[in-house]
């Protein structure tokens, strides 16, 4: 018969040795280099404009500058004045009277011109009206014509039938110191006076 061995005794393990206890903390080790710098970052919104500071004291007033020359005297300004010539009842080609409103026109020109005074050196005569005086109308057509020398000039005015004045304001002309000015009438018209004025500027 078979013999079964015998085992043996079972053995045990090496026993667990517990750990030990922590041991102490070692030296801080030395810091590292410091890592290059970051890119910038983007600018930051403009913030709002601060109050305006206060007004500054004013300064004090500088030194009066030097008085400058005194500039050159300034001519003379041009003179206005006005002509006047009239008469009582007009003839036909005679001239009215510029010294004496109650008389007729006369036929001698030399008698009714006006001499220009000296003073000036030269003179725009312009801005004629011809008129039938106190309302009355022209029975025809009245011209009036302003001479220079014994020559018309193109200062003229016609008042028509049944009208009582008319004027020239477009043409003048220019006279001098010593020119003789006369006013001459085409168209008899008797008892009613008839007036003619212009302007006269006289330049220093």
């Amino acid at each position: 018969m078979t013999t079964r061995a015998k085992t043996g005794t079972s053995g045990r393990g090496t026993p667990r040795v517990p750990p030990g206890a922590g041991g102490n903390t070692g030296v801080t080790g030395n810091t590292g280099a410091t890592g290059n710098t970051g890119d910038t970052g983007a600018t930051g919104a403009t913030g709002p404009a601060g109050a305006p500071g206060a007004d500054g004291a004013t300064g004090a007033t500088g030194n009066t500058g030097v008085t400058g020359d005194t500039g050159a005297t300034g001519s003379n300004g041009s003179t206005v004045g006005f002509l006047y010539f009239a008469c009582n009842s007009q003839t036909n080609n005679e001239f009215l009277n510029p010294y004496e409103f109650r008389i007729d026109s006369d036929a001698d020109e030399a008698a009714c011109q006006l001499l220009l005074p000296p003073g000036y050196t030269s003179y725009t005569i312009d801005q004629m009206i011809y008129a039938v005086e106190s309302g009355a109308v022209a029975a025809a057509n009245r011209t009036a014509t302003v001479r220079k020398n014994g020559v018309n000039t193109t200062l003229t005015a016609t008042i028509t039938t049944g009208n009582n004045s008319a004027s020239d304001t477009i043409h003048s002309f220019s006279a001098a110191p010593g020119d003789r000015l006369s006013v001459q009438v085409t168209g008899t018209q008797a008892a009613d006076g008839f007036q003619c004025s212009m302007r006269i500027t006289g330049v220093p």
